[in-house]
């Protein structure tokens, strides 16, 4: 037909065009040096605004449009990150490529400024990107800044500034509260007056109560609409297919995306199918989730279906089908229908299947988690009150619901160990250690389980070669969960503890005896300078009862709220966080740190939290009687109790020791004898002692430790890039573009590196390099190894470069690979597994990862792996591909782990801007539970 409608993408001069009110608003408030946000769901417009509001301001404006999905954001750094971005609006100016000075975002800052001396309005668009950035704060925090220095420098008046995008910066962990939110809503009737005069009227009303102003969908029907009648084109554009119309599957993998809000969004938009819903009985995360989504609109104050064509496809039978993947849904209705008695909770295998399903979820929603802890305390006071020899005799079903028993866990496996006899077979320790770790990691029960632990180890003739897999995995979660150690040697209880910068620990207890705890025994004295003794800090409660319960605590954009038993996180957008773990009333103490939020509960225990997800990073048992005192001491939080002890907790490890700590990420690691070689985000190199965690900075900024010559002659230069003698001298000429990594064979005679286009250049002696052609761009890392040189690329491909074999090893990208000293490789990917090859031929693979992983390495004999991802977990595997030990710790994406020379222990590098050392073999870690439960098991029953 003759009808010049444009379906999809910014919408052409000719093309008609539906004027909205953010037509008008958003090119006023740009010009006027605002800030605006707009967030709506894909196909809204969003690019035709843009463009139209860019074309409105041309005229007296310089303007610069930005498409944020076109910088990358896989592998880069923050400093490549803005560099690209401030090259970006230097071309759309006409200026010169800037060169970014200092940190990456204030340098973007100065770039910003420099250009102030008339106005300018930035348009950033795709700001959803920024959720596959882990420095998403730092680019929303730039923003920021950007828009506020106009209340101090008029120059800053002159820069308007323009998000656009399909999430909200609340959606990326990063509350923006500033700017002005313009709306951009689907077209209202009045809108489609000019389409009404290129259709018939009839025609344009027909759509409109399919699609309700949708834009896509209106104009997708529009463009046909002469050749069948309207509902002929829904059904066969969208009802006969569907989700699988790019835009509703969109929307579709929007709501269920597993962040653990999924449940919520799907039981919101079903209610919503009901009826229309009040705005403010919907918590405005789920809202702002379910509204740019595309499932919901916003009309009159109250929450809608989109339309009739979403409320038909996504209708309450595909809810059901969605809730009704969760096995436990139907004993969370059940719970919660009863009002929430206990009689309707899951027991026995139920829960325990229940607690299998549930075992490393992300997703997992405040009922589902409220129902899990509820079940398992019920089930651990039910335990408690049976008679210990009973459980021993029927401990193959304690096994059955081991998760849920806690108390009663910790009796049987100390029962275990006493019974043991000698002959006993192999599987009997196992399940002997097995219920004891496991005991540990239980909320609510650790002490029983820290002794049981210790007992059961020092029972048991343990032969790292023979224990099974479980056993050891069941210690590293204890470990994890049991961080710490107990300080001996007051004759009183414990009322204050303080902390020296140099790390030394005092404390005094209620017979004014005062002991300095620096590394051996206690010496006995006064309180030294500069290390003040404190009391634990409390809030009064608004119950007027005094500060015996913490009851609100203020940190940054967020509150932390004890509601109804349950410790909750709330946002400054309402948004509310459960942190499910502490039992009983009440909160001792707690404080927001760079390390997340720390709590203590009245249940004695200590817990970290990531304060943004509600996600547990650590929990730690703490005293036999009551803690009186609490201070923070760096990466330890130190406490003094009833029990006549001083208690020193580490924040950071678990099974493992945190060596260093910084404020930028850190994307690589590596051994160099017994020191650890990393690499933070701005390329700086440093070297750490892993036993004293003292670190010196080594070698040039562009200088990593997988880029230096194991001979010491040469250096690689990835800049240019090109080889350099030892006298500084350039080998050969530049290559013209720069190189994303670089790797020299062991003997120190070929060094190689790849480039963003996916060439691979090889140099050998005094050649010019050898040049292969890349199978891909952004291959990873080339490695040399004992049959030639490998590399991975973005396609999930193996390649060997010498020989010239393929083997297509993941569904998506290698983002790393290791060659074992017997000539094995294992390939990292994000497709959440790792594969071991030999040759062209799979010999094994490595499933346990929950999601992207970014590192692997083999130990030095080959018998063991290491493996790190965005899971923030450090794993270890048999070559056979058992999983040995998940190590926890890591409060953020995991980069690059490396073993020993000894292939005792494990470095790991993370964005969180720490290294942590672990111990990389069974009998380490084992030696690290003895030492860790060893006073325990001694202490008195």
């Amino acid at each position: 037909m003759a009808v010049n409608l444009q379906v999809g993408g910014a919408v052409r001069a000719g093309a008609w065009y539906g004027l909205r009110p953010a037509d008008l608003e958003l090119p006023a408030l740009l010009r006027s040096g605002g800030l605006g946000i707009v967030l709506a769901p894909r196909q809204m417009g969003k690019s035709s605004l843009r463009l139209r509001a860019a074309a409105r301001l041309a005229s007296d404006t310089r303007v610069a449009q930005v498409d944020l999905a076109g910088l990358g954001t896989e592998g880069v750094t923050p400093g490549e990150w803005f560099t690209s971005l401030a090259a970006e609006i230097a071309a759309e100016l006409g200026q010169p490529e800037p060169t970014l000075a200092g940190a990456p975002a204030r340098g973007w800052l100065t770039f910003l400024g420099d250009l102030l001396d008339e106005p300018v309005v930035l348009f950033l668009d795709e700001l959803d990107v920024l959720r596959r950035l882990p420095f998403a704060e730092d680019v929303l925090g730039a923003v920021r800044a950007a828009h506020e220095r106009s209340a101090v420098d008029p120059r800053w008046a002159r820069l308007g500034l323009c998000l656009l995008g399909a999430a909200s910066p609340e959606a990326l962990g990063v509350p923006l509260n500033v700017g002005h939110r313009v709306a951009l809503q689907d077209f209202e009737r009045p809108a489609l007056t000019g389409l009404r005069e290129l259709l018939s009227p009839g025609v344009v009303d027909a759509i409109y109560a399919w699609t309700a102003g949708h834009p896509y969908m209106t104009l997708r029907i529009g463009a046909a609409a002469g050749e069948d009648r309207v509902d002929d084109l829904v059904e066969r554009f969208f009802l006969a297919t569907g989700a699988s119309d790019t835009n509703l599957a969109a929307s579709e993998r929007e709501v269920l995306v597993a962040d653990g809000g999924e449940v919520e969004r799907v039981e919101t938009y079903r209610r919503a199918l009901g009826g229309p819903i009040p705005l403010a009985a919907v918590r405005p995360a789920v809202r702002d989730a379910l509204v740019l989504s595309g499932l919901l609109a916003v009309r009159g104050g109250q929450l809608w279906p989109r339309n009739r064509i979403v409320a038909t496809v996504f209708d309450a039978a595909w809810a059901e089908r969605v809730l009704g993947r969760r096995s436990i849904r139907a004993a969370v209705r059940r719970w919660t229908d009863s009002a929430h008695h206990d009689e309707e909770l899951p027991q026995g295998r139920e829960l325990a299947a229940h607690r299998a399903w549930a075992e490393g979820r992300a997703d997992l929603s405040p009922d589902e988690h409220a129902l899990l802890r509820r079940a398992g305390e019920v089930a651990a006071e039910q335990a408690a009150r049976s008679n210990a020899v009973t459980l021993a005799r029927t401990r193959g079903w304690m096994v059955a619901a081991l998760s849920g028993v806690g108390a009663a866990l910790a009796f049987t496996a100390v029962a275990l160990v006493r019974e043991r006899d000698v002959a006993r077979e192999e599987t009997l320790r196992a399940t002997e250690l097995r219920l004891a770790a496991e005991a540990v990691s239980l909320a609510g029960t650790p002490r029983l389980g820290e002794q049981a632990l210790g007992r059961a180890l020092a029972a048991a003739d343990l032969d790292p070669a023979a224990d099974p897999p479980e056993v050891t995995r069941a210690v590293a979660e204890a470990l994890s969960a049991m961080s710490g150690r107990r300080l001996h040697g007051h004759g009183a209880a414990v009322v204050g503890v303080g902390c020296s910068p140099d790390g030394a620990i005092t404390s005094v207890d209620r017979d004014g005896v005062v002991l300095t705890w620096a590394g051996g025994a206690p010496t006995r004295g006064g309180v030294p300078p500069g290390n003040p003794v404190e009391q634990p800090g409390e809030v009064e409660g608004p119950d007027g009862r005094g500060p015996e319960r913490l009851r609100r605590l203020v940190g940054p954009g967020v509150e932390l709220r004890w509601e109804r038993e349950l410790a909750v996180v709330v946002a400054d957008d309402g948004t509310t966080l459960p942190l499910v773990g502490h039992t009983g009333s009440g909160l001792r103490w707690a404080s927001f740190t760079e390390l997340g939020l720390l709590t203590l509960g009245h249940d004695d225990t200590l817990r970290r939290w990531d304060a943004r997800t509600g996600a547990p990073l650590g929990a730690f048992v703490l005293h036999e009687r009551e803690p009186n005192a609490v201070v923070r001491c760096g990466l330890q939080v130190v406490t003094g109790a009833e029990d006549r002890t001083v208690g020193v907790w580490e924040l950071l490890g678990g099974a493992g020791r945190a060596v260093a700590l910084t404020d930028r990420a850190y994307i690589g690691a590596a051994w160099s004898g017994t020191s650890v070689l990393t690499v933070d985000q701005d390329g700086h190199p440093h070297r750490i002692d892993p036993d004293t965690g003292a670190s010196v900075s080594s070698g040039p900024p562009a200088l990593h430790p997988w880029e230096q010559d194991p001979s010491g002659q040469y250096r690689f230069d990835g800049d240019l890039p090109a080889i350099h003698g030892p006298d500084g001298e350039q080998r050969f000429p530049p290559l013209g573009e720069p190189a994303l990594y670089a790797s020299w064979s062991p003997d120190g005679k070929r060094v190689a590196g790849s480039t963003p286009s996916g060439s691979i250049y090889v140099w050998e002696g005094d050649r010019p390099p050898l040049r292969y052609e890349g199978p891909t761009s952004l291959p990873c890392r080339p490695v040399f190894g004992p049959r030639g040189l490998a590399v991975g690329d973005d396609d999930g491909g193996l390649w060997y470069l010498d020989t010239g074999e393929h083997v297509q090893a993941h569904s998506t990208r290698v983002s790393s690979l290791a060659w074992a000293a017997d000539g094995r490789v294992a390939t990292a990917s994000l497709d959440h597994t790792v594969a071991l090859w030999d040759g062209t031929v799979r010999v094994g693979q490595l499933v346990g990862h929950a999601s992207h992983v970014r590192a692997v390495a083999w130990s030095p004999d080959g018998t063991r792996l290491a493996t790190s991802g965005d899971d923030l977990t450090v794993r270890l595997w048999s070559d056979a591909g058992a999983e040995l030990a998940v190590l926890r710790g890591h409060t953020a994406v995991v980069r690059s782990v490396a073993f020993s020379p000894d292939g005792e222990r494990v470095v790991s590098a993370s964005d969180d801007g720490v290294v942590i050392v672990w111990p990389g073999s069974v009998p380490a870690l084992l030696a690290a539970a003895r030492e860790a439960f060893g006073a325990a098991s001694a202490a008195p029953r």
